[in-house]
C-alpha cells in the first residue's frame, strides 16, 4: 500500500512539477535565461510532499469512516482520485489565471500600438513643421541679406547725396559770387556810357569852337568828329553791354535762387532719410530670423524625443506581444494538462 502511494506521488510530482517548471521557468527552457536547477528541484518536491501527505491524510479519514475495510489498491486509487482532483483544480486556476493574462496583455498590446501609431503621427507633423520652419529660416535669410545690401546702397547714396548737397551750397555760393560780379560791369559799364555821353558833349563843343576857329580850327575839328564817333560808338557798346548785363544779371539771378531751392530740397531730403529706421528694420528681421532659429530647433528636438519615445513604445509592444504569445502557450499547455489529469482520473 504504501508503494502504491509513493508510486502515485512520484506520477504526480512528475506531471504537475514539469507543469510547473515549464510556466515558471518558461524563458530558461525556450529563451535565453538560466535553468534554475534548484528551484526545478523544489518544484517537483512540492507536489511529491503535498501528494504523500494528502494520500495519508486521506487515507486515515477513509479508515475512520468506512465500516469494511477495503483492499489497499481501492483506497490507493480514491487517494489518487481526489489528488488529481486537486492538481485538475489548481491547473484549472492556473488556465484561467493564464487567460486573464493573455486578455489584459491584447489590450495592452492594442494600446501600446495605438501609442506608436500616434507617435509616428506626431513625428511626421514635426518633420513637416520643421522642413516649413527650415524654408522660413532661408526665407528670411534672404530678406536679411536683400536688406543689408540694400541698406549698403542707400548708405553710399546717402553719402553721394551729402556731397551733392555741398556741391549745391557751393554752386549757390559762386552764383552769388557771379551776380556780385555782373553787378560790377554793370556800374562798369554805365560809368563808360556816363564817359560816352561827357566825351561826345565835350566833342560836339570842340566841334563848335573849331567852327569858331575857321581855317585854323579844321584840323582840330577833324579829330572832334572822329572822337565824336569814337563817343557814340562806346555810347552805343555801353548800351549794348549793359543791355546783356542786364539779362546776363537777370539769368542769374533766377540761377542762384533754383540753385538755393535745389539746396534746401537736398537738405531736407537728408534730414528726412534716417539710419535709425533701417537700423530699427534690421533689428526686426534679426529677430525674427532667431525666432524662426528657435522654432527650428525646438522642432528637432522634438522631433528627437517623440522618436525615443515611440522606440520605447514599441519595445512595450513587442514585450507585450511576447506576453500574450507566452500566456496562449501557458493556456495551451494547462488545456492539454487537464486533458492528461482526466485521462488519469478515469483510469485511476
Amino acid at each position: 500500500m504504501q508503494s502504491a502511494l509513493y508510486k502515485r506521488a512520484v506520477i504526480i510530482a512528475v506531471i504537475v512539477g514539469s507543469i510547473l517548471n515549464l510556466i515558471n521557468q518558461f524563458d530558461a527552457l525556450l529563451g535565453p535565461a538560466d535553468f534554475n536547477v534548484v528551484k526545478a528541484m523544489l518544484t517537483y518536491c512540492v507536489p511529491f510532499i503535498v501528494s504523500i501527505v494528502s494520500s495519508k491524510i486521506t487515507l486515515k479519514s477513509v479508515e475512520k469512516n468506512m465500516v469494511a475495510p477495503e483492499c489497499p489498491e481501492d483506497i490507493a486509487g480514491l487517494v489518487c482520485r481526489d489528488t488529481l482532483s486537486e492538481a485538475r483544480g489548481k491547473v484549472q486556476s492556473m488556465r484561467s489565471n493564464a487567460g486573464n493574462v493573455n486578455q489584459a496583455s491584447r489590450k495592452r498590446l492594442a494600446f501600446a500600438e495605438s501609442v506608436v501609431d500616434q507617435a509616428h503621427e506626431v513625428t511626421s507633423g514635426s518633420c513637416e513643421l520643421a522642413k516649413l520652419a527650415e524654408v522660413s529660416q532661408e526665407q528670411i535669410h534672404s530678406v536679411h541679406g536683400n536688406f543689408n545690401l540694400m541698406n549698403k546702397r542707400q548708405t553710399e547714396f546717402m553719402a553721394e547725396f551729402s556731397q551733392a548737397s555741398e556741391w549745391a551750397d557751393n554752386l549757390k555760393e559762386s552764383i552769388d559770387n557771379l551776380s556780385q560780379q555782373f553787378s560790377q560791369i554793370e556800374n562798369m559799364a554805365s560809368s563808360i556810357t556816363s564817359l560816352s555821353d561827357k566825351t561826345n558833349l565835350l566833342a560836339l563843343n570842340a566841334s563848335i569852337e573849331a567852327a569858331r576857329a575857321g581855317e585854323f580850327g579844321r584840323g582840330f575839328a577833324v579829330v572832334a568828329e572822329e572822337v565824336k564817333g569814337l563817343a557814340n560808338k562806346s555810347g552805343e557798346d555801353a548800351q549794348k553791354i549793359n543791355a546783356l548785363m542786364g539779362e546776363l544779371s537777370t539769368t542769374s539771378t533766377k540761377l542762384a535762387d533754383d540753385a538755393k531751392l535745389f539746396a534746401e530740397s537736398m537738405s531736407k531730403m537728408q534730414e528726412n532719410t534716417s539710419h535709425e529706421e533701417a537700423e530699427q528694420v534690421a533689428v526686426s528681421i534679426d529677430q525674427i530670423r532667431s525666432a524662426a532659429t528657435d522654432v527650428h530647433d525646438r522642432a528637432q528636438w522634438q522631433i528627437a524625443e517623440m522618436e525615443k519615445m515611440a522606440e520605447k513604445v514599441k519595445q512595450l509592444a513587442e514585450d507585450a506581444k511576447a506576453a500574450v504569445d507566452g500566456s496562449a502557450n501557458n493556456m495551451e499547455l494547462s488545456d492539454s494538462l487537464l486533458t492528461d489529469l482526466q485521462h488519469v482520473v478515469k483510469a485511476s
